[in-house]
């Protein structure tokens, strides 16, 4: 007998397909559906009428005040029926989610090109790198990152979406919220994202979340699996006095690497028989990368007030491990193997503990941070000749120092750090001044660090990208300027470097000793004009210094859009054309053993557009966006030229549906 949930009248759920389903299914259909069933559950319970939050916004203390709430009158039964009852709703500004040390943020209501180019799998604006040709693949860099390739995170470059317990966001909300977001996949497969975040008192809230992302691209052997879920939660006691929070990160990253096309010129040139792309040769069809990680943390803080004064002591705790592991040989010339070895593919697992121990005190606006971390990060590789494994760890013992004070119109900010083993430090200022629809900001930061561990340590069965590596600290320079009047920004900035590290045209790491300087130059504006609108982005790049690195010099985007209301102003649509390019420049080349990006000079890629046909509506809280993307490639299939890095084509015109949906009161 089959039996069915119902859920609004439809069914979605099939008891006998649930049994049938193993552990592991069963798991992701209950994430999946749990912020619906929440929301559908919850939606009419006011949890703590009349009574303030307790929560930490943006690292601020904010006073315990009342949720505002508007009553409305609803018929229940047919029309004779007289019955009414009373629901309280409440304004969506009251439906906060921050960062335990960043800004607070509200449900977004607006619909606009902002909203358009986030609709990706990331869920941001990619505007200055180059996706591959199928979702969850690597994303390219327009340009160059020192910050982001030297000191980065411990994740490979090539592994795009891992999240980190310090991007989770706390919930502040009256009555439970809800989101879901579905992306179709490029040939086959789907990405879906849900999240659930409620107060079950005023002093204790939590989240929960689960992404899961499935999806076959257009050329042999480049699937992408991906699995990630978020548990975390934040309580306050003794009226406000301790602050406890906690969270559980697990990724889960698969990507079938083919090594890219073994000639280009198949692509280039494809005649009739390659215009099917599963047809062209790719290096490898057995070549699989695997990341896999979990995190753990805590933090408890104290509070002491007085007057307008707060003194706070705290403790975090995180626990990271990771594992990563390169299966295959034939995705690239890697060279000879070392003989014996313990397995038939690469791996490494990381493990990283962090305690930071600080206090903090604020008066007004007034905000001062000063404490000590003490981290200790382990390596562990297989053996390159043996069955014993190798292990190396790292110490670092930094002190910190920050402060932040707005005062009227102007905002200051300062962080210092210096970390004692290593001998590196960062220094870094910015003041703003903002008034209504204008602001002027002016920052200026000086570091040297050492370079991630990949750089000066590795191990792998192919001799070749076995190394053991001190380049000393990188030194990096950055001043930036920026202003903005309403939707116009400009942004200019100056980056330099020295003695920075990077992976060359063999993917081995080098180390350029003198200066290389970066200028750029970045321009923003949404121009409307009644119904319609031009949306314009452009950024100029200039190097200075003779050096390896490249950068396309320019890289620009523009949309042309046209928006209204329609069915009696219920639904808000947005629809047009929208294209991105970039000047030539030596595109960073890719590495699948690593899963990193390397410096290449052999061939020069680029000014090819990629065109999308867009059409996007919202209705309340659902948002739907529909995408004929690259749709130019359609009278290019005979000259294609775009690649997203050398040997690794972009995927030609295909159709993406997106669907965002948020459930609150």
């Amino acid at each position: 007998m089959d039996c069915n949930i119902a859920f609004g009248g439809l069914p979605i759920l099939n008891f006998v397909y649930l049994s049938r389903m193993n552990n592991r299914m069963r798991l992701r259909v209950f994430f999946i559906l749990m912020p619906v069933l929440f929301s559908t559950l919850s939606a009419q319970i006011d949890r703590f009428p009349g009574k303030g939050q307790g929560g930490d916004m943006g690292g601020r203390i904010i006073r315990p005040g009342s949720f505002s709430n508007d009553t409305s009158t609803v018929r229940q039964g047919g029309e004779n029926e007289r019955h009414k009852r009373k629901l309280k709703t409440y304004p969506l500004s009251q439906y906060r989610f921050y960062l335990p040390e960043g800004d607070t943020t509200v449900i977004d209501t607006l619909m606009g090109p902002r909203n358009h180019y986030t609709a990706n799998f990331m869920q941001r604006d990619l505007f200055g790198f180059m996706p591959f040709q199928n979702i969850g693949q690597p994303l390219n860099v327009l340009g160059i990152e020192w910050e982001r390739s030297v000191f980065g995170d411990l994740v490979p470059l090539g592994k795009a979406g891992v999240l980190r317990g310090k991007n989770l966001l706390y919930y502040h909300v009256p009555t439970p919220y809800s989101k879901l977001f579905f992306l179709t996949g490029n040939n086959q497969g789907q990405m879906l994202d849900s999240r659930f975040g409620t107060n079950i008192t005023e002093d204790w809230n939590l989240g929960v979340g689960y992404r899961g992302l499935s999806s076959l691209g257009y050329y042999r052997h480049s699937v992408s699996d991906q699995e990630r879920w978020f548990f975390n939660t934040e309580r306050r006691v003794l009226k406000n006095r301790i602050q406890i929070r906690f969270y559980m990160v697990k990724n889960h990253f698969e990507n079938d690497e083919n090594g890219g096309l073994t000639d280009e010129n198949i692509f280039t040139n494809p005649g009739s028989q390659f215009l099917d792309r599963g047809r062209i040769p790719v290096k490898s069809e057995q070549d699989l990368s695997i990341w896999h990680s979990r995190e753990t943390g805590f933090e408890v803080r104290t509070y002491l007030r007085k007057h307008d004064s707060v003194f706070q002591a705290g403790y975090a705790f995180d626990y990271w491990k990771a594992y990563y592991a390169y299966k295959g040989e034939q995705a690239g010339d890697f060279g000879e193997k070392w003989t014996p070895y313990s397995k038939d593919f690469d791996s490494i697992g990381y493990r990283d503990y962090r305690h930071d121990f600080y206090v903090r005190y604020e008066k007004g606006l007034l905000q001062v941070r000063s404490g000590v971390v003490w981290r200790r990060f382990f390596q562990t590789f297989d053996s390159i000749a043996g069955d014993v494994g190798r292990q190396h760890f790292r110490l670092e013992n930094t002190i910190y120092l920050e402060g932040k004070q707005k005062a009227g119109d102007v905002q200051w900010n300062v962080n210092a750090s210096y970390e004692l083993q290593w001998k590196q430090g960062r220094l870094t200022g910015a003041v703003a001044y903002g008034r209504d629809i204008r602001k002027i900001w002016f920052s200026v930061s000086r570091m040297a660090v050492r370079p991630r561990p990949v750089f000066e340590l590795w191990q792998s069965r192919f001799k070749k990208f076995t190394w053991n590596h001190n380049f000393g600290l990188t030194q990096l320079t950055s001043v930036e300027w920026g202003a903005s009047y309403a939707k116009s920004h400009v942004k200019l900035a100056y980056n330099q470097a020295k003695n920075s590290v990077y992976f060359g045209v063999d993917s081995l790491p080098h180390s350029w000793v003198p200066i290389t300087g970066l200028f750029s130059a970045e321009a923003k504006t949404d121009i409307h004009k009644g119904r319609f609108g031009v949306y314009v982005r452009v950024r100029y790049q200039l190097l200075t210094g003779n050096s390896p690195f490249d950068a396309p010099r320019w890289t620009a985007r523009g949309m042309l859009y046209y928006t209204d209301f329609w069915f009696k102003k219920h639904m808000w649509m947005i629809a047009g054309i929208s294209a991105d390019w970039f000047s030539p420049f030596h595109l960073a080349g890719y590495n699948p053993l690593l899963n990193e990006f390397f410096v290449q000079n052999n061939r020069i890629y680029g000014n090819f557009y990629l065109a999308d046909i867009f059409f996007d509506f919202k209705v309340k809280k659902f948002r739907a966006y529909l995408k004929w993307s690259h749709f130019n490639a359609m009278w290019e299939r005979y000259r294609p030229a775009y690649f997203s890095a050398p040997g690794y084509p972009y995927a030609d015109a295909f159709i993406r549906l997106g669907i965002s949906w948020e459930f609150v009161n």
